[in-house]
């Protein structure tokens, strides 16, 4: 059986911090949602999904 699993590559922890720092300022325009979700918090998630993949012996 093959199973495809997808990941939605973000760290909402991060991200929620970042958005709400974000909202702090009054920085509520759309250039904002590109700064409050920075690539490092997208490749964090991603090897994070890829540790776990690793870890329950999934490819």
């Amino acid at each position: 059986m093959t199973l495809i699993v997808f990941v939605h590559a973000e760290n909402g922890e991060i991200i929620d911090f970042l958005r709400k720092e974000c909202i702090k300022k009054g920085q509520t325009t759309p250039h904002y949602h590109h700064v409050s979700r920075p690539p490092f918090t997208e490749a964090e998630a991603v090897r994070r999904a890829i540790y776990i993949a690793k870890e329950t012996c999934t490819r």
